[in-house]
């Protein structure tokens, strides 16, 4: 996307940025060297892993931010599948260390419950324990037979994924990991193909609705195949509600009925995430989900040479 400047903005503000460049790439190695080769000048996140290729750079100025985002890890827990039991659920969630997920991140926090803090609905639930002795009861309960359970996400979140797999095996849930891009990923929850799956969602604009609660959990989207007509009830009441803290309230209690009933979304982590930008660019930041926010871009001159 180019944006030429526009010298008769609104209340006169100027910018000396001829043309802005907004550049979307996916690929998290040509970001690093992109940067480094003076292509790109500014992107929003960097890979924590490659960060220790640009660190130190003088050229650069480093921004840490919790990303506004949730992980979340979702159950096929629909008639006749082996989340159906809420059991299993509670032994796959007391049986990660989600802790250690943040080494992959460089920093965030393991949610307390399935919003992030800052979000209408959000409740200190104290989040699922680190328990793998307390899991192993739990499956004791269920009829798992050791059978081969399918954990679908985004090549990206292969440390991930292994870290949720090797914690699953040694409470001797057998896990076999479905890594792919995108769009494959986005076909495979659109067809139920997957007994779990990790993955993420935005929330930075303090609404859980739009792009959670109404399509996740009442439209089922991504084919979870629970069914509860008191929450759903509750998500389309909120929906249409317009006194702000009535709202609050119904989010409040369908946040605590998924934390105490494990499911059909958990609440992980909130990761922490690093903007890079080019020493006397000014004027881009972040919105909280990390998304490239501009305003009166602009270079200093002094520092450009130009």
């Amino acid at each position: 996307m180019t944006f030429t400047r526009n010298d008769d903005y609104w209340k006169g503000q100027t910018s000396n940025v001829d043309e802005l460049n907004i550049w979307y790439i996916t690929e998290a190695n040509t970001i690093v060297s992109s940067l480094l080769s003076g292509e790109i000048d500014a992107v929003a996140k960097v890979d924590y892993d490659l960060l220790p290729m640009i660190e130190g750079n003088d050229n650069f100025e480093f921004t840490p931010y919790d990303v506004d985002s949730l992980n979340y890890l979702q159950f096929k827990c629909g008639s006749g599948d082996s989340f159906e039991d809420i059991n299993m659920r509670k032994a796959v969630m007391h049986a990660i260390n989600f802790e250690a997920f943040l080494n992959f991140y460089g920093g965030g926090s393991v949610l307390q419950c399935a919003a992030t803090p800052g979000n209408d609905g959000y409740v200190e639930l104290g989040g699922y324990e680190y328990n793998p002795e307390l899991a192993k009861e739990y499956l004791a309960k269920t009829n798992y037979d050791g059978r081969e359970l399918s954990l679908a996400s985004w090549t990206s979140s292969n440390n991930e994924c292994t870290a949720i797999a090797s914690d699953l095996a040694a409470i001797g849930i057998n896990v076999k990991l479905n890594l792919c891009d995108s769009a494959a990923f986005s076909a495979l929850r659109k067809e139920g193909n997957y007994d779990m799956f990790y993955g993420g969602v935005a929330t930075w604009d303090g609404d859980l609705m739009t792009q959670y609660m109404v399509p996740r959990i009442a439209n089922d989207s991504h084919n979870h195949g629970y069914q509860d007509d008191h929450i759903d009830e509750l998500l389309y009441k909120a929906d249409a509600e317009t006194d702000r803290e009535v709202r609050k309230e119904m989010l409040e209690e369908v946040i605590t009925w998924m934390h105490d009933n494990y499911g059909p979304i958990c609440g992980t982590v909130q990761k922490c995430a690093t903007r890079v930008t080019r020493k006397g660019l000014e004027g881009i930041s972040n919105m909280a989900g990390g998304i490239g926010f501009f305003r009166n871009v602009y270079v200093d001159e002094a520092v450009w040479h130009k």
